[in-house]
């Protein structure tokens, strides 16, 4: 709620890639590699913290909300180990939504929702993908431009 607007109308929703973009991967050790392959979590992942400012700015100073979303399989134990993790590594990033996706529709899922409204950004650091798909993708530096953040 930005300058006490309490009206019916929902915000945009600028969404945030979380895989390899918000979190990266650090560690290559043998432990870390086998608790990556066994709970589809890397032991060594810290947050990205140019993503992180950006996403406070969101947050604080635009009338955007921020989802975040993980592109990953949604499955029995795998799942909960990875989302009960997430949970504690994101602690520190205001937003309102935590989003799984299959892996297999990850990108044609991303698309439908930002055709259909439901998405109004999606922010991702892969610009090939990004020239394909919907005019709403960008980059975290096309983002700080639109949102006017200078640092």
């Amino acid at each position: 709620m930005l300058h006490n607007d309490i009206s019916n109308r929902s915000a945009p929703a600028i969404y945030f890639r979380v895989d390899n973009f918000l979190l990266k991967e650090t560690d290559n050790s043998l432990v870390g590699k086998l608790i990556t392959k066994l709970f589809n979590f890397n032991a060594g992942t810290e947050l990205d913290r140019k993503v992180a400012a950006t996403i406070q700015h969101v947050y604080k100073r635009t009338d955007m909300t921020v989802h975040l979303i993980y592109k990953g399989k949604i499955n029995t134990l795998k799942f909960k180990v990875y989302k009960r993790m997430l949970k504690m590594l994101v602690s520190e990033v205001f937003f309102s939504k935590l989003t799984f996706v299959n892996t297999e529709t990850y990108y044609e899922d991303i698309n439908m929702m930002l055709n259909t409204g439901e998405i109004y950004h999606y922010v991702d650091n892969l610009t090939e993908v990004i020239k394909v798909m919907h005019k709403g993708c960008r980059t975290l530096d096309e983002i700080n431009l639109l949102i006017g953040r200078t640092k």
